[in-house]
């Protein structure tokens, strides 16, 4: 009988997480390349894993050990899609990630839900995640009709929706699909600084570069007597629609907060706007 490791365990939850992953990603679990071949070999023959080509899937006991009923399958088309989530899983390590299989089974959802990733958690709250690869123009629309009926159907009603090209981010524009929170970033860097964002010394720094209150403005984050700050480092598509709607009305200005790689687009988006430019966390 295989006694895991705490290596083991954090291996079979990454791909609990992921559904399937890389030998390349299951690398990075462990300290050393030799170590790595052994534990994974161990793995497979004691049944927790399975090795199809170039990926790594749970096995029976893989599956019980991290307490899931279902087996994963995507289809051979989507397989280095899917994989690429795993990698998504390493760079979120400051958040939560819920599987897209616990999701399903939580909220009992059918097979029509076909691009959320998973569930994405800090603290409290939720946000569904979703990756469009190189090409995902095309599926934008089948994403946003997907937000909707989930937001309808369960109420989950906040995301991230990872682009890996700039194609694909401007096909998906600045609708924010009737939802709360709608983050849509850039991958990987994106995901790097979603990361680095929820830090305690990054947010600290953040209330440096924004004085004042919390304010109850959906347009902003803080507010002084004599301005607005609105922190768009994690670019809300929901924030930038209300701040569009709310400027015409406001008595005081609005400072936007945001990374010097966004600059020039919320100049463009809001111009006459102050930017606060605020130091990448990565």
């Amino acid at each position: 009988m295989l006694e895991l490791t705490e290596r083991d365990r954090e291996l079979l939850d990454l791909i609990a997480k992921a559904g399937i992953i890389t030998f390349e990603q299951a690398k990075k679990v462990f300290p050393s390349k030799q170590y790595y071949y052994h534990r994974v070999r161990k793995l497979r023959q004691n049944g927790y894993v399975k090795t199809e080509g170039g990926y790594i899937r749970l096995g029976r006991k893989g599956k019980s050990e991290v307490g899931l009923d279902k087996e994963f399958r995507p289809s051979d088309q989507t397989l280095d899609s899917w994989a690429q989530f795993g990698n998504i899983c390493l760079e979120l390590s400051n958040w939560e990630i819920v599987s897209q299989a616990r999701v399903r089974t939580f909220y009992n959802l059918g097979r029509d839900v076909l691009h959320m990733r998973g569930i994405v958690r800090h603290g409290r709250r939720d946000h569904l995640l979703y990756l469009l690869r190189k090409g995902g123009e095309k599926r934008v629309g089948l994403v946003k009709a997907e937000l909707e009926r989930l937001k309808s159907a369960v109420g989950l009603d906040s995301a991230v929706v990872f682009c890996d090209s700039p194609k694909t981010m401007q096909a998906f524009g600045e609708d924010p699909c009737g939802m709360r929170e709608l983050m849509l970033l850039p991958y990987p860097y994106g995901a790097l600084v979603m990361n680095a964002y929820i830090t305690p010394e990054y947010q600290d720094y953040l209330k440096k570069l924004m004085p004042g209150a919390l304010t109850e403005q959906t347009f902003a984050d803080r507010e002084t007597p004599g301005c607005y700050y609105a922190d768009f480092i994690l670019n809300d598509l929901v924030k930038r629609a209300n701040l569009k709607a709310a400027l015409p009305f406001l008595k005081k200005p609005v400072k936007i907060v945001c990374l010097p790689s966004q600059q020039e687009l919320f100049e463009r988006i809001f111009p006459g706007l102050g930017i606060v430019v605020a130091g990448p966390p990565v």
